[in-house]
C-alpha cells in the first residue's frame, strides 16, 4: 500500500517480513489473484521435518480417498520409504499415488533455463488434468521450483511458482510447496516474502 507522502509499505501476509520503499522508481507487485485451491508453502530446516510433513500428506490423501501426485527428488523419495512413512507411502502407491522425478520433469518444460507455459501445460498440466479427472481429490507435492531456488534461479522459481496458480485456476487441486529455509535466507530478507506472495498459507 502507499501512503499520502508516496512511499510504499510492502507488508507480507504470511512472514514476520515488512519493508518501506520510496515511490521513485520501485517497482511494487502487484498481488496475485488468489488461487480457488489451497497452494501452501513450506519453509524447513532439516530433512526429519520435511518427510514428516511429506509422511502427513500421503496419509491425508489415503485417509481422504483422494490421489496423490509426489514430484520429488530421489533422496527424499528413498525417505520417505523408510519406517512408518514408507508403510503409508506402500498403501497410498497401491490405490491412487503418482510419482514423477523433479529433476527429469523440470527438464520437460524448461526452455533456456525459465519455465515454458505451454510446456508446462503439455507435461505437469496434462499429468494434473488425468489425475483430477478420476473424480477424486487431488493433493499435490512439487519441489522443482526448491530446486530451482538453490541453483540461483529465483526469477524461473516465482515464474513456476505463477504457472502453479494458473493451472489451479482451471483444476482443483491442492498443492504443498517446500524450500530448504537455508537456501531461501541466501537470497537476503526478502526471500521469503517473495515466495509467499504466490501462496495462500504457511504449511503449519
Amino acid at each position: 500500500m502507499r501512503n499520502d507522502d508516496g512511499v510504499y509499505l510492502l507488508v507480507c501476509r504470511y512472514c514476520a517480513w515488512s519493508d518501506v520503499r520510496g515511490a521513485e522508481g520501485v517497482p511494487v507487485p502487484e498481488p496475485i489473484e488468489p488461487a480457488p485451491a489451497d497452494h501452501r508453502v513450506l519453509f524447513y530446516d532439516s530433512e526429519p521435518e520435511l518427510l514428516g510433513h511429506l509422511s502427513r500428506l500421503v496419509a491425508d490423501s489415503v485417509l481422504a480417498d483422494a490421489s496423490c501426485l509426489l514430484i520429488t527428488t530421489p533422496e527424499h523419495r528413498a525417505g520417505l520409504r523408510h519406517g512408518t512413512e514408507g508403510r503409508t507411502l506402500l498403501l497410498a502407491g497401491r490405490r491412487h499415488a503418482v510419482e514423477l522425478d523433479a529433476q527429469d520433469t523440470l527438464g520437460l518444460f524448461l526452455r533456456d533455463g525459465r519455465p515454458d507455459r505451454e510446456l508446462f501445460e503439455q507435461t505437469v498440466g496434462t499429468v494434473v488434468r488425468r489425475v483430477a479427472a478420476a473424480g477424486r481429490p487431488v493433493h499435490a507435492y512439487g519441489e522443482m521450483v526448491a530446486l530451482l531456488w538453490a541453483q540461483g534461479a529465483v526469477r524461473a522459481a516465482l515464474e513456476l511458482e505463477a504457472l502453479w496458480n494458473g493451472l489451479q485456476r482451471e483444476v482443483s487441486f491442492s498443492l504443498l510447496c517446500a524450500y530448504p529455509s537455508r537456501d531461501v535466507d541466501r537470497q537476503g530478507r526478502h526471500g521469503r516474502a517473495r515466495i509467499c506472495d504466490h501462496h495462500t498459507a504457511l504449511a503449519a
